[in-house]
């Protein structure tokens, strides 16, 4: 059994941050050619799962994935945790979130748990999703989910790791940084981008749900232009992009 964890598995599958198919809409995507051993074009290929397994792969640890074997089929992969007994209703960092959408007869999206916001909500890290095509997008996105719409989490064999905390050695206080956490995707999209680091949904998604961390920023008439939203997306890939 591979020793490798979850941290390992995180920081892998957040260095393709940004990543998309080409042309849009075409599956044709490097995750996908790892895969099938070839460059693949089409409806019938579509990602989410391949994405997550290139992941584990490349990582040396296939095995914790799906016992070393290739699964692109959300279902056939909820029912291996399932069977192997690693399936649960709460998440772990690290653990695999199957989707269910109210709208679907069935688990259609996995993501990789990077972040446990809440009781109610998850941060993943997906593969083939996008803002307004949550399982479908074509993009490598940090998203916020909620846990209502995961059916549960799969949750591989990874080895232990000491769990860290941000606190101060000499108070043991939680620490609270004013910046937000560095952006190291490929996206220009500021909505994307504030997603991607943590800024909360009532400041993005509108001019006006923008405007506190514009002016936080030094933006204090905020209009949502081209070059405001880029000074914006400039500072938070510097790390520099502060809290409102």
């Amino acid at each position: 059994m591979a020793k490798v964890t979850a941290s390992k598995v995180i920081a892998k599958a957040k260095s393709f941050l940004g990543t998309k198919e080409s042309p849009k809409n075409s599956n044709n995507v490097i995750f996908n050619t790892h895969y099938y051993g070839k460059a693949v074009h089409g409806s019938a290929y579509p990602w989410c799962a391949v994405f997550l397994w290139d992941m584990f792969r490349l990582c040396g640890a296939s095995e914790l994935f799906y016992g070393g074997k290739k699964c692109a089929y959300t279902p056939e992969l909820a029912n291996y945790y399932k069977s192997h007994k690693q399936w649960y209703t709460t998440p772990n960092v690290g653990d695999i979130a199957f989707f269910q959408w109210a709208n679907s007869s069935r688990i259609c999206h996995v993501g990789l748990v990077i972040g446990v916001i809440s009781k109610t909500q998850v941060k993943t890290i997906e593969g083939n999703t996008a803002i307004g095509n949550d399982s479908n997008g074509g993009e490598v996105m940090i998203r916020t989910r909620n846990i209502k719409d995961i059916k549960g989490f799969g949750r591989p064999n990874y080895t232990k790791e000491e769990s860290k905390k941000e606190t101060t050695s000499t108070t043991n206080k939680t620490t609270t940084s004013a910046y937000y956490k560095k952006y190291t995707g490929k996206s220009v999209s500021v909505d994307v981008v504030f997603e991607a680091i943590g800024v909360p949904a009532a400041n993005r998604g509108s001019v006006t749900k923008r405007k506190p961390i514009a002016k936080a920023n030094g933006i204090t008439t905020y209009a949502g232009t081209a070059t405001q939203n880029n000074k914006l997306v400039s500072l938070a890939k510097q790390g520099k992009l502060k809290k409102a």
